[in-house]
């Protein structure tokens, strides 16, 4: 049992490391908006010798449907993250679940990505779930008295429709 814990934490640093190099660009979420998330991830790889990284990137959708990147959010197994994010303006969120097998030089990653209108007097609680090669996302919406909870659709950024200077829509 010790040594699969020791391979595993070995995996887990590697993978890490990895992932440090290769994405040190890679600019991390912050904001002094008030939490209003709440993200957790739960990963389970389903073997000593593979680990599993779970995170997120935040972007706010602009009114012709680009998307301006915010930055990056991390996951860790077992925790919650508080984030705050802006309310009354469409976001992109891309999660991003990435694996790796322990000595391999191969990652393999997997994304699920949505559009969230975060409303004011809401919040957010996303679950992030890796397990044994099966993820999930959940994105569920509560009134700060807690009267109101529904689970959100997943809504591709296809579905958004293009504003023109004079109020028109257009299709995406």
């Amino acid at each position: 049992m010790l040594a699969t814990n020791v391979l595993r934490m070995l995996s887990l640093l590697f993978l890490t490391t990895i992932f440090s190099a290769g994405c040190s660009g890679v600019k991390t979420y912050s904001s002094t908006l008030p939490k209003n998330m709440t993200a957790s991830a739960t990963l389970d790889s389903g073997s000593a010798l593979k680990s599993t990284i779970a995170e997120f990137d935040i972007h706010r959708v602009t009114p012709s449907c680009d998307i301006d990147y915010l930055g990056r959010v991390y996951l860790d197994d077992g925790e919650s993250t508080p984030v705050g994010i802006p309310t009354g303006e469409p976001l992109f969120l891309d999660f991003i679940f990435a694996s790796k097998v322990f000595l391999s030089s191969n990652i393999s990653a997997v994304r699920y990505e949505t559009m969230l209108t975060p409303r004011s007097g809401y919040d957010y609680q996303v679950d992030a779930r890796y397990v044994k090669g099966i993820f999930d996302v959940s994105i569920r919406e509560t009134g700060k008295n807690g009267s109101t909870v529904r689970t959100l659709e997943r809504r591709p950024l296809s579905s958004c429709k293009a504003t023109t200077p004079k109020g028109n829509t257009a299709k995406r």
